[in-house]
């Protein structure tokens, strides 16, 4: 059975319950590059706004320092980064328009086994739920830091990262 539901025995299988979807035939882009977002919610549709802003038009990054800013990839839904010393800073340019929601941020050329320390508008972040980080290593074996921040705002936020002292 497809989403959202047909009881045409076209491949042999039958909705056995219309209320219960178990195969969504979910189709792709148009184009290469271009990326859909599928998925279920309890919510309003409304409450879908600010990640469909966060994903389409992504914050800027101004003012980097001790990194190269690669831009925000969708396909990660995350900001790539390359660090050229430490610590890395810079802003995201959150606006109503271009909201900050939940950012990730890939920091290539980590090169440590230390943790990451962020402070979010001279706040350090402690980490937990609200903040996940990890080091995964790329093709070359380098380390790269992944941090996640449970985070939303529609402002400008200015963020630092360093390797904590170990």
């Amino acid at each position: 059975n497809h989403w959202p539901v047909g009881l045409n025995p076209s491949d042999g299988r039958y909705a056995v319950a219309d209320d219960r979807v178990t195969h969504a035939a979910l189709g792709g882009a148009s184009r290469i590059g271009q990326s859909i977002l599928y998925g279920f919610t309890d919510q309003a549709v409304t409450s879908l706004t600010a990640l469909a802003k966060s994903w389409n038009r992504p914050p800027a990054v101004a003012g980097a320092a001790g990194c190269e800013s690669r831009g925000y990839d969708p396909s990660q839904r995350a900001y790539v980064l390359a660090a050229t010393g430490r610590p890395i800073s810079f802003t995201l340019q959150g606006s109503a328009d271009t909201p900050v929601l939940n950012p990730c941020f890939v920091i290539q050329h980590w090169d440590s086994d230390s943790a990451a320390r962020v402070t979010i508008d001279g706040q350090t972040v402690p980490p937990g739920p609200r903040f996940r980080q990890g080091i995964a290593r790329d093709t070359g074996g380098r380390r790269t830091m992944v941090i996640w921040l449970e985070l939303e705002s529609v402002s400008e936020i200015e963020v630092t990262v360093e390797a904590e002292k170990s």
